[in-house]
């Protein structure tokens, strides 16, 4: 018998940011030509990778039972679906004293796993296509004004 442990062990509210760097391969293509001096061509394209990080951060937030996180574009494929205003319902949410985890369907192929360490604060974002994150989460107020 598998017993579903409940999204949060006790009914508080989390919101969190969530600062660090976010890294995505990015591929660059290159095409060229070459003549031979009888008139005869040749073509060739190469393709290369390239890891680009940049620092960034996102939000989560979880309240009695639903979960959610905005992911930077920054980190995000260029094919992307089920977001709404820039937020994903996380999935599969598992709150303890130790740490929260979830998934998110960010498109038909990649289901990202959250993973957030909640005695250190670190966050590791991954399974997306070709891109992580990892960085720091620390609690904030939404409805609090900084200054």
């Amino acid at each position: 018998v598998l017993v579903a442990a409940p999204v949060c062990a006790s009914a508080e509210t989390l919101n969190l940011v969530c600062r660090g760097v976010g890294s995505r391969l990015e591929g660059r293509t290159g095409y060229g030509t070459a003549f031979s001096s009888t008139g005869q061509s040749s073509s060739a394209s190469v393709t290369t990778y390239q890891r680009r990080e940049r620092e960034d951060e996102l939000l989560v937030s979880v309240d009695e039972g639903a979960a959610r996180i905005r992911v930077p574009t920054s980190i995000l494929p260029a094919l992307r679906a089920g977001g709404r205003d820039g937020w994903w319902v996380l999935n599969d949410v598992q709150v303890t004293d130790e740490q929260i985890t979830g998934r998110f369907q960010l498109n038909f192929l990649n289901r990202p796993t959250v993973r957030i360490d909640r005695r250190t604060g670190s966050i590791a974002i991954e399974g997306f296509a070709r891109s992580d994150f990892h960085g720091t989460c620390e609690a904030f107020d939404p409805n609090a004004r900084r200054f």
